[in-house]
């Protein structure tokens, strides 16, 4: 076998695996996370996913795009960015064959799922931080419209 046969067969054993914990911060208490079920995806879902990370303490940004999750793993992993209190860690694992480092950790900041014009796959966006303690003790400034509901 020549070395371009065995690239591209390499090439074709990508794999991927994402973790999701997704449980509830104490806000009344301490601020712990208490868990609720672990999610699991991996192959044959569809992925699509940028991650950078930082070796000089910055925040590292990451996003993860699913195709086509079934119902009721999309409720779960729903997250609304003003929900202070619903947690969702998440373990992006990737590499080839059955050789999976960690590549990402950290918490979803928003998570949406949403059909596009006229497409037939459902689209889940998941957008991450690994900043975890900004989530839990940080506070931020948003200004609601007029007869904005709770």
């Amino acid at each position: 076998m020549n070395s371009n046969k065995i690239h591209i067969m390499r090439k074709f054993q990508r794999n991927y695996r994402v973790e999701f914990d997704i449980g509830k911060y104490d806000l009344q208490g301490k601020g712990t996370f208490e868990l609720d079920e672990t999610v699991e995806i991996s192959y044959p879902i569809a992925i699509s996913f940028n991650v950078q990370n930082s070796a000089f303490g910055e925040q590292c940004a990451g996003k993860i795009t699913l195709y086509n999750l079934n119902p009721l793993v999309r409720a779960k992993l729903w997250r609304d960015e003003f929900d202070l209190e619903k947690c969702i860690r998440v373990r992006l694992f990737a590499g080839y064959g059955d050789n999976l480092p960690c590549i990402y950790y950290g918490v979803v900041s928003s998570c949406y799922s949403y059909k596009s014009g006229g497409e037939t796959e459902f689209i889940t966006d998941i957008n991450m931080t690994n900043f975890e303690d900004f989530l839990n003790i940080g506070y931020f400034s948003y200004t609601f419209n007029k007869g904005t509901k709770a």
